[in-house]
């Protein structure tokens, strides 16, 4: 009886740690879609800079299911002559507490093909990454990465898409929640 309970013990603790190794689950585009039209508390986070959002084309779900919060800035480089991602948006992990419930609401991080989602999904459950604050340990815990992003997931399924302003996060509009 002490071997049995000893093992179930063990057991236990082992699914406790990999139930807390990745926070996040993939989920596909059309369980994506699915999700947020039937769920009130789905919401597609768009991590991809406002550029990739505006003038590519975002996810086209229902009004205030969808902001764009973007997980690195692209900007101009002196240097190179060139545009590219140069650093990791410090303000991610405030903006998405301050936009979202932690404990009601289910995100959806979406990218251009699943890379910036996916370490835009690490951020917020893991905490040997990069940033201010970890958001699982405000609470989020369902989180979902789509796989192949927008430009690999979203449209080849042939899922609506939009190019507009609408969802885009500026550092201003901060609301809600305080970190502290």
């Amino acid at each position: 009886m002490k071997k049995f309970l000893s093992v179930a013990v063990t057991l236990v603790f082992l699914l406790c740690g990999a139930a807390t190794v990745s926070a996040w689950e993939d989920i596909s585009p059309e369980d994506a879609q699915l999700l947020v039209v039937s769920d009130p508390n789905a919401y597609i986070l768009d991590v991809r800079s406002e550029c990739e959002y505006r003038w590519n084309g975002h996810c086209s779900v229902p009004e205030g299911k969808i902001k764009n919060i973007p997980w690195w800035f692209w900007e101009y480089d002196r240097q190179t002559d060139d545009y590219g991602f140069t650093d990791v948006n410090k303000f991610f992990d405030a903006a998405v507490y301050r936009h979202f419930d932690p404990a009601t609401d289910t995100l959806i991080v979406v990218c251009r093909s699943g890379g910036r989602a996916g370490q835009a999904s690490t951020e917020l459950d893991d905490p040997s990454q990069p940033a201010s604050n970890r958001l699982e340990a405000l609470g989020f815990f369902d989180i979902r990465r789509m796989v192949g992003g927008f430009t690999f997931g979203w449209e080849p399924a042939g899922l609506p898409s939009e190019s507009n302003t609408v969802g885009i996060w500026k550092p201003s509009d901060h609301r809600g929640r305080s970190l502290k």
